[in-house]
């Protein structure tokens, strides 16, 4: 309980200041408390995903958390060809980058050539969920 009064007292103090990060969705090493803050939007280190506007933004202004492109909830489409093509597709529901074999024609949007480009546009599992107010540690 001490800690939750510290914590607390300490962001209630937290001044803001000019960006000091170059601009991008994700800072992927920040701590993050166990907490859930008195000023949650001011608190470096805590990343709560609420998306509005797809951003979250540290103390500094600078975006912390990125949003799940909806893109990323289509299920995997093989499609009408006959191909057989690897490629990787994000499984909403275990929140990881799977492969599968497109047919070739006809893909929609979750639908990527490397497991890095379906990982650096949808995340892996412990990255940026789209329900308000969710706590994730970077």
């Amino acid at each position: 309980m001490y800690t939750l009064y510290i914590l607390s007292l300490l962001c209630a103090f937290v001044t803001f200041s000019e960006c000091k990060y170059p601009p991008g969705p994700i800072y992927p090493h920040r701590p993050i408390y166990p907490i859930q803050p008195v000023y949650p939007d001011h608190c470096p280190g805590v990343c709560y995903i609420a998306c509005p506007n797809g951003n979250i933004h540290d103390r500094n202004g600078c975006p912390i958390c990125r949003c799940r492109p909806d893109e990323c909830t289509l299920p995997r489409k093989i499609g009408p060809c006959r191909a057989s093509i690897p490629r990787y597709y994000f499984n909403f529901v275990t929140k990881r980058c799977e492969l599968f074999f497109w047919g070739g024609c006809q893909p929609n949007k979750n639908n990527f050539e490397t497991i890095y480009d379906c990982q650096g546009y949808c995340g892996y599992a412990e990255r940026r969920y789209p329900y308000p107010y969710v706590k994730r540690t970077y």
